[in-house]
C-alpha cells in the first residue's frame, strides 16, 4: 500500500464514527403545550369544531434521509376534547366517542410514502405518512398529508397533518336524530412543534 492510499483509508477511518452518527435517526418529543388537535363536523344543520391540545408522544426520523423511515407513537387524551358547549361535550364523549372505555387514541406512523428525500432547514416540505390510528377501540391504516417544517438550529420540527374520519369505520354510533346535525365524516387536523430529545438528538 502506497503512501497516498495509506492517507486516504486512515482519513475514511477517522470519518467512519462521524458518518455513522448522521445516519442515526433524531427522536422528536411531543407535549401538550406545542400542540393541538382539531376535528371539524359538518352536517346539513349544524357545523361544529372540538378541539384539545393533550397530545404527546416520542418519534423518530432522519430529516436527512426520510427513506429510512419513521417510528414512533402519539395518543391523544380523548377526555380532554371540548366543542365549547358543555351539554354536547358530555353527550359526544358518553354516548359516541365512549371515553370511559376508550381514553386514548393512538397513531403510530409507519412510512413517508411521499415528499422530499429529506428535510432542508427553513424549507416547507409536504409528505404523505401511512400509519396505524386507534380510535374507540378500533384499528385503521391512514393516510396523511403532512406540512413539516425543520428548524435544524432551533432543534424543533413543526408538523400539521390532516385526515379524515368516518365514525362507522371506527364503529362510532350516530343514531339516526342526529345524521343532520352530525357528520359522518370529521375532518382531523393535528398540529405541533416537535422538539429533540437532547440526549438522543444526533442532528
Amino acid at each position: 500500500m502506497n503512501r497516498k492510499t495509506l492517507i486516504a483509508a486512515s482519513s475514511l477511518l477517522l470519518l467512519l464514527p462521524a458518518l455513522r452518527l448522521q445516519a442515526e435517526p433524531t427522536t422528536f418529543v411531543v407535549t401538550p403545550d406545542s400542540s393541538m388537535v382539531t376535528f371539524v363536523s359538518v352536517a346539513p344543520l349544524e357545523t361544529f369544531d372540538g378541539t384539545t391540545n393533550q397530545l404527546s408522544g416520542l418519534f423518530s426520523l432522519e430529516p436527512g434521509n426520510l427513506g429510512a423511515g419513521v417510528t414512533g407513537t402519539l395518543t391523544v387524551q380523548m377526555r380532554d376534547l371540548t366543542t365549547g358547549l358543555g351539554v354536547r361535550d358530555n353527550h359526544m364523549k358518553k354516548n359516541h366517542l365512549q371515553t370511559d372505555l376508550y381514553p386514548v387514541s393512538i397513531f403510530v406512523p409507519t412510512a413517508v410514502k411521499q415528499g422530499p428525500d429529506s428535510l432542508a432547514s427553513g424549507e416547507p416540505a409536504k409528505l404523505i405518512l401511512t400509519g396505524i390510528f386507534t380510535l374507540h377501540g378500533m384499528t385503521r391504516r391512514i393516510v396523511v398529508q403532512v406540512d413539516a417544517l425543520w428548524n435544524r438550529d432551533g432543534d424543533r420540527l413543526q408538523v400539521t397533518a390532516k385526515f379524515p374520519v368516518r365514525l362507522a369505520d371506527y364503529s362510532i354510533p350516530r343514531p339516526q336524530f342526529l345524521t343532520m346535525r352530525l357528520g359522518e365524516v370529521q375532518q382531523v387536523t393535528v398540529a405541533f412543534t416537535a422538539s429533540v430529545r437532547k440526549n438522543m438528538a444526533s442532528q
